[in-house]
């Protein structure tokens, strides 16, 4: 597949999903932006050297998605949820809608065409007090 050049930023790209889905960008001839929270990471140096523009990027700070978005295409972004391997100890449901509203907000702003968000949510004791609206997203 010849993608022109097009760029796709991947955030969360050095999980199980936005790894997946970044290595099958980078298969098909796109141009991947692999954002994480940790570049020295294994699966962010896999990326690196598969191909990918890898940068060092929070969801939670708006200011620090805006650039690593410019001149995307698309954005694909799956936010860790609460509890999951990698995130945070004190990571909330919170935290993930958070994160997601930031990456939608600052994918709009750049001006990508085609942004994509994925929730993982998961079942748990807490999840059960989560209004209905937080759990829909």
């Amino acid at each position: 597949m010849i993608v022109n050049g097009l760029i796709v930023a991947v955030a969360g790209s050095t999980g199980r999903q936005g790894g997946a889905v970044a290595r099958r960008l980078l298969a098909d001839g796109w141009t991947v932006r692999a954002l994480t929270r940790d570049p020295t990471s294994p699966g962010a140096r896999a990326l690196a050297d598969a191909g990918a523009d890898v940068r060092a990027v929070d969801m939670a700070d708006p200011a620090a998605l805006k650039p690593a978005l410019d001149g995307a295409y698309g954005v694909f972004s799956v936010q860790p949820a609460s509890g999951a391997l990698g995130a945070p100890p004190d990571y909330s449901w919170q935290d993930e809608i958070t994160a997601g509203r930031n990456v939608a907000d600052a994918a709009a702003s750049a001006g990508a065409r085609c942004p994509t968000s994925v929730c993982r949510w998961r079942r748990s004791a807490s999840s059960a007090r989560m209004p209905p609206r937080a759990m829909s997203g």
